[in-house]
C-alpha cells in the first residue's frame, strides 16, 4: 500500500503556491488569487473537521461548490483551482487520487462578449477630456487608446518603461505574456498622445525617478487595479454601460472596430498577442447586413 506524505491541508497550499511561482508556472497575481481560493476552501474543510489533504473526497468539494453563492463561470475557475491542486497533491504523493477530476464544471452558455460601438469608444475619449482631472487626463487618454487601437492587455500596458517608447521609429516595444517581446507599431495620433503625456508627467512626484511609463501621483508604477479603476470610473462618466468595464472591454471593442473595417484577422490575432486564431475569433463582431452583401454579391448568384 502506498505510504502517504501526512500534512495539513494549509501547508500543502503554502507549498504549491511556492512551487508554482518558482517554476514559472504561477505569475504573481495568479499566485494571490490562487492562494486566497484554495484558503477559502481549507476553512470550509476546517468546519467540517477535516484537516489532512487525504481526508477530502468527491461530494464534500461538491458541497463546497454548493456554498458559494456566485456566478456559474466563477465556479467553473474555482473547480479547476481545485483539480490543479489535486494534481499537485497525486504527484507529490500526498493523496492516492485526484478526486476533484471527475467533477464536472457547469454549462456555460455562449455569448457575444460585450463591446463599444465605436460611436461609444469615441465618447469614452471625448467625456475623459472634458471632464477628468487635468493632472492625469493625458494619461488616461494615452491609455484608453492604446487598449483601443494597438489592443495591448493590461499587464503589458502598465510594464511598459520609458525605453520602450520609439518615438522616432513609432514603436513600442511590448513585453507579451509569457515572455515574449514584439515591437509594435504606433500611428502619428498615439505618439503625440505619448508627447502630451510625458509633458504632464512631468510634475508628478519622483517622477524623473522611474522608469516606468505610466506611474501613479505618487510617482510610483501605475498598479493593474488603479487602471481597472480608471477604465471603470471613465465608461460611468460617459454613460456607458456594459456587463464587464475594465480594460479587457477596451480591447475587446478595439478588436472589433478593426474587424468591422475588414482587417486581416491575422494582423488583429498578432495585436492581441493570441497564439490560437480560435481565441482571436471570439473577439470578431460582423455586421449582419456587411454580411448580407457579401451574399448577395456572390459572383455564383443567378439572377432570373
Amino acid at each position: 500500500m502506498q505510504k502517504l506524505n501526512s500534512k495539513l491541508i494549509a501547508s500543502c497550499i503554502n507549498d504549491h503556491i511556492s512551487d508554482g511561482l518558482a517554476t514559472g508556472h504561477f505569475s504573481n497575481a495568479t499566485a494571490i488569487n490562487r492562494r486566497y481560493e484554495l484558503l477559502l476552501f481549507e476553512k470550509y474543510c476546517s468546519t467540517q473537521n477535516i484537516f489532512a489533504p487525504d481526508k477530502i473526497h468527491k461530494n464534500l468539494i461538491v458541497d463546497y461548490l454548493k456554498t458559494r453563492k456566485i456566478r456559474k463561470t466563477t465556479k467553473r475557475t474555482i473547480l479547476a483551482i481545485l483539480k490543479n491542486f489535486f494534481d499537485y497533491l497525486e504527484d507529490n504523493e500526498i493523496v492516492i487520487d485526484n478526486v476533484a477530476v471527475s467533477i464536472k464544471a457547469p454549462k456555460i452558455p455562449k455569448t457575444e462578449p460585450d463591446h463599444l460601438t465605436l460611436t461609444e469608444s469615441m465618447r469614452l475619449i471625448e467625456i475623459e477630456e472634458q471632464h477628468a482631472p487635468a493632472n492625469v487626463v493625458d494619461r488616461n487618454i494615452l491609455i484608453y487608446s492604446l487598449f483601443l487601437s494597438i489592443l495591448i492587455r493590461e499587464s503589458e500596458l502598465v510594464n511598459i518603461q520609458m525605453t520602450d517608447v520609439r518615438l522616432d521609429s513609432l514603436q513600442l516595444r511590448v513585453k507579451r505574456k509569457g515572455g515574449n517581446v514584439e515591437f509594435l507599431p504606433i500611428n502619428r495620433d498615439l505618439k503625440a498622445k505619448f508627447e502630451n503625456w510625458f509633458l504632464s508627467r512631468k510634475k508628478f512626484k519622483d517622477e524623473d525617478k522611474t522608469d516606468w511609463v505610466f506611474i501613479s501621483e505618487r510617482g510610483k508604477q501605475l498598479a493593474t487595479r488603479s487602471v481597472r479603476a480608471l477604465v471603470t470610473t471613465g465608461l460611468e462618466r460617459a454613460g456607458i454601460h456594459k456587463e464587464k468595464k475594465g480594460p479587457h472591454l477596451l480591447r475587446h471593442s478595439g478588436a472589433s472596430h478593426l474587424s468591422e473595417r475588414g482587417e486581416d484577422p491575422r494582423i488583429i490575432q498578432m495585436l492581441l498577442g493570441h497564439a490560437n486564431i480560435q481565441t482571436t475569433s471570439r473577439y470578431l463582431h460582423f455586421d449582419k447586413e456587411r454580411v448580407r452583401g457579401l451574399i448577395e454579391r456572390n459572383p455564383m448568384n443567378q439572377e432570373g
